[in-house]
């Protein structure tokens, strides 16, 4: 499992939007945010209200039963890039008596077990064609967040990573890179 430090987590999003064909629209932004001193534009993600609405239900049905997930063939529509790494580390599994060398835990729950409470759905953009979907609940009592990144590819949105964890002091977990580790 490779974990990196929350402050870098934004950075790890740069070579997903590359690897998702997240267009470059400089000059084309709706917001701003200030970044040393300097204004930097952020473009419009491009997602409808009712298509953020329908990426929002789709992972809340994630948390309806959380033992009923089957971690390892998740039922979202991913990107090819992460359905061969899920795809990877299921026959993995079955090659090692249903262990499966990556994925030891329940990453929609972040834990082994899961007691959810407060449990909340929101979105927000991060790139052209790139929309996280995140879910903050408390798992026995300890906040969690879990964010599913979508990537637009043509009229559909596709699940492209998973980044657990978010706290000042936490540590991430990127499910792509955690799915890539040599066997």
């Amino acid at each position: 499992m490779i974990r990196i430090p929350l402050a870098l987590a934004p950075l790890a999003v740069l070579p997903l939007a590359a690897a998702c064909g997240a267009p470059d629209v400089a000059g084309e932004a709706d917001a701003s945010v200030e970044d040393a001193g300097e204004t930097v534009a952020l473009p419009d993600a491009g997602i409808a209200p009712e298509e953020a609405a329908a990426l929002e239900a789709q992972v809340a049905a994630l948390y309806d039963d959380p033992f009923a997930v089957d971690t390892l063939n998740p039922p979202l529509p991913m990107t090819e890039e992460l359905a061969a790494l899920f795809a990877a580390e299921r026959a993995a599994a079955e090659a090692n008596e249903g262990l499966a060398p990556n994925l030891d835990f329940a990453w929609h729950v972040d834990g082994q077990d899961a007691e959810i409470t407060e449990l909340a759905i929101t979105h927000e953009q991060i790139a052209p064609g790139l929309v996280a979907v995140i879910a903050r609940f408390e798992n026995f009592g300890e906040p969690r967040t879990v964010r599913y990144v979508w990537a637009q590819q043509g009229a559909d949105w596709r699940l492209a990573d998973i980044v657990i964890g978010e706290a000042e002091d936490a540590m991430t977990v990127t499910l792509s890179e955690s799915l890539s580790v040599e066997r």
